[in-house]
């Protein structure tokens, strides 16, 4: 009897544990209420293949953390994501004193693990891993406009608050 005992209780726990696994691993609603909030960009990072339309010509832009306003000319990205209706804003900052650049408005989707942003002009949607406190968007672009969508888009953003302005 204690035996079979053991055995049940082992088979609940086997159970239980594949059953937590596959709700938490589904992630969609995790991703979903970790986007809430205001995010900076950290990083981005873009190999560009075929580059110039030159078959097995490639290269990397990169822009690191301490990197943006001597590479670009700008402040991080800001992304402020909302429950209500599901929007999104992205501003471009500049990195002087003059005003800050674009703001993008738009709406945010998420399945599975993927994060579709939709604006007047553009749907955007990336493969997107939470780890943390940072959040990588991965996505093939024609980033070099050869008319190849053949280059390897990473953005690493990193959440500042749990609320936007």
């Amino acid at each position: 009897m204690r035996y079979a005992s053991l055995i049940f209780s082992l088979l609940l726990f086997v159970a239980y544990s594949c059953n937590s696994e596959s709700s938490s691993t589904a992630g969609q609603p995790d991703l979903a209420k970790a986007l809430i909030g205001t995010w900076e960009s950290v990083s981005v990072n873009v190999l560009v293949q075929s580059a110039d339309s030159i078959e097995g010509e490639s290269y990397e832009f990169v822009i690191g953390e301490n990197e943006w306003e001597t590479k670009i000319g700008s402040l991080p990205i800001l992304s402020y994501y909302e429950t209500e209706n599901n929007t999104y804003r992205m501003l471009f900052r500049n990195a002087s004193t003059l005003p800050d650049g674009d703001m993008v408005r738009g709406k945010w989707f998420v399945n599975d693990n993927v994060l579709r942003l939709v604006t007047e002009k553009d749907t955007n949607e990336y493969e997107v891993t939470l780890d943390g406190g940072l959040m990588t968007f991965k996505q093939t672009v024609d980033w070099d406009g050869d008319g190849a969508t053949d280059d390897e888009y990473t953005a690493v953003h990193r959440k500042i608050s749990n609320y936007t302005r």
